[in-house]
């Protein structure tokens, strides 16, 4: 019996000092995105991507490069509440902010090369069916929401 308090001690004390690499790494961005050469440096719209959204932002560049998609999504501390994603796309070479928006319970990606796929999570209305498309079409040159492509909006 007098070995089990050293024990729990020294046990207590290995699992204390182990730390997550994986914190670590969000908590000190790299500045290295994926596909990105490494000879040019994001650093400039990345600055205004974490001066709008804070730390922790994830960065998608789109097909040529000339556009990024910046993007952080809210965790909430209980898991049954919704999630809140925000979101800026930022032009690469000028690193002005040509977009930015925010929705609860959905997910933003690169359509084709100049739009955004923009997917929302419906509410549950039992009886009723879903006739509608959950995602929307955003165009950055023009500037207008799009129909998705089989004509349901």
């Amino acid at each position: 019996m007098n070995f089990l308090f050293p024990l729990t001690l020294l046990l207590l004390v290995a699992i204390g000092g182990c730390k997550s690499s994986k914190t670590q790494a969000q908590a000190s961005p790299t500045g290295n995105v994926p596909g990105m050469p490494t000879s040019q440096t994001p650093a400039d719209y990345q600055r205004v991507a974490e001066e709008r959204l804070g730390s922790g932002v994830e960065y998608t560049l789109n097909d040529d490069k000339t556009m990024v998609l910046c993007k952080k999504t809210e965790h909430p501390l209980v898991p049954a509440m919704n999630n809140e994603v925000r979101f800026l796309v930022v032009d690469v070479k000028t690193n002005a902010l040509l977009f930015e928006d925010r929705l609860v319970n959905g997910e933003v990606g690169w359509f084709g090369n100049t739009q955004l796929k923009i997917s929302t999570i419906p509410g549950t209305i039992q009886g009723v069916p879903n006739e509608r498309e959950n995602y929307y079409l955003y165009d950055l040159v023009t500037r207008q929401k799009l129909a998705p492509p089989s004509g349901k909006f």
